[in-house]
């Protein structure tokens, strides 16, 4: 079995070098559709945090000025609406 799992490891060896730097990309685009969906919305993104830690892999600070209606619901949807949405156009009819 040994055998098998170093084959496998070197056949593959190339994406686990991509990794990591996917691993940010996605994350970096995670947290700009939460800032998208609150700057949209009339706010105000007051710290973007795309590099991961030991505690999280990122996050957004923003505020709402006084009397800006505005839903936490888009502003946490908004990462997997991005996702739907691009699934949807990478799988439209030619």
């Amino acid at each position: 079995m040994v055998p098998e799992i170093g084959q496998f490891i070197r056949r593959h060896l190339w994406q686990l070098l991509l990794l990591v730097p996917g691993a940010l990309l996605v994350t970096a685009t995670h947290e700009a559709a939460h800032a998208v969906a609150v700057v949209l919305q009339g706010g105000t993104v007051r710290e973007f945090r795309w590099l991961p830690t030991w505690s999280n892999w990122g996050s957004v600070s923003y505020q709402f000025p006084a009397g800006v209606e505005h839903s936490g619901v888009i502003v946490s949807l908004a990462p997997y609406g991005g996702w739907l949405l691009l699934a949807a156009w990478v799988c439209r009819p030619t």
